[in-house]
């Protein structure tokens, strides 16, 4: 880039500008112009197509700027909660997994004090085909089983015998 004309007033103006950390009226009085009249004065050099060049210029060698303490503290701040806001949502899943097992718990128990005789005649139920099934594979669903019949029929005095609570 072909540099602008400028003095060295301002363009240690522009430098001060551009180091940041001060405000434009300070970097005016610090580039060696007078005291009064700082503020117009900066407003006045900023309003110049050759000072703003120069300011971009200068700004695109240095790169960005480096994060002030604020912004590194409110990065610190903002780590901190989301690690934070992270550890309450994996508690609160373990707190809900807790409630789900307990609730599934009182189903069962629910369930349980409805109908206590449904879940004995599921069970017969499930026997009864399990054994009929073994019969055919042993290949003594054609044969009289006594064994098996004792068993079911236990099973139905059991049954009979529970006596069933009122709803």
């Amino acid at each position: 880039m072909n540099e602008p004309q400028l003095d060295e007033r301002q363009k240690k103006f522009c430098q001060l500008v551009v180091a940041g950390g001060k405000s434009n009226a300070e970097s005016y009085r610090l580039a060696g112009y007078a005291p009064g009249g700082a503020n117009a004065g900066a407003s006045r050099l900023l309003s110049r197509d050759s000072i703003r060049a120069y300011i971009k210029h200068l700004g695109d060698l240095a790169g960005p700027a480096p994060p002030t303490a604020a912004e590194i503290e409110a990065a610190r701040a903002l780590s901190a909660n989301r690690e934070e806001a992270q550890r309450a949502e994996v508690k609160a899943i373990r707190d809900a997994r807790k409630c789900l097992e307990e609730l599934d718990a009182l189903v069962d128990v629910a369930e349980e004090i409805a109908d206590p005789g449904e879940r004995i005649r599921e069970k017969r139920r499930t026997l009864t085909e399990l054994l009929k099934h073994q019969e055919r594979l042993a290949g003594l669903d054609k044969k009289e089983d006594t064994s098996v019949s004792d068993v079911i029929g236990a099973l139905g005095q059991l049954f009979k015998a529970t006596p069933e609570r009122e709803k």
